[in-house]
């Protein structure tokens, strides 16, 4: 039995393709890093420790020598707040 072949042009659109979406992954991931600039600077270190860093709610805490709670709320308005600044970067 002969095996089905794919044609070389649509290995190039699929890794146009990916190509295309690598670019964007990366124009997204600068406009975060500038929108996080905006942020105040403990919900700057706040967004750090808790992605870049993976550290559990409580370790962040104590790093920063506040509440579990007032950590969470800082990364919700770190988080609305970056959301906000992204949709109006993406409307420019």
């Amino acid at each position: 039995s002969r095996q089905s072949t794919t044609p070389l042009y649509d290995y190039m659109a699929i890794d146009n393709c990916s190509t295309e979406k690598s670019i964007e992954d990366k124009e997204d991931i600068e406009k975060l890093i500038i929108a996080s600039k905006k942020l105040t600077p403990a919900q700057q270190e706040v967004i750090s420790l808790r992605f870049a860093g993976e550290l559990p709610i409580a370790e962040v805490a104590r790093i920063m020598g506040k509440t579990q709670g007032a950590v969470k709320a800082l990364q919700h308005s770190a988080i609305v707040a970056l959301r906000k600044l992204m949709m109006v970067e993406k409307n420019v």
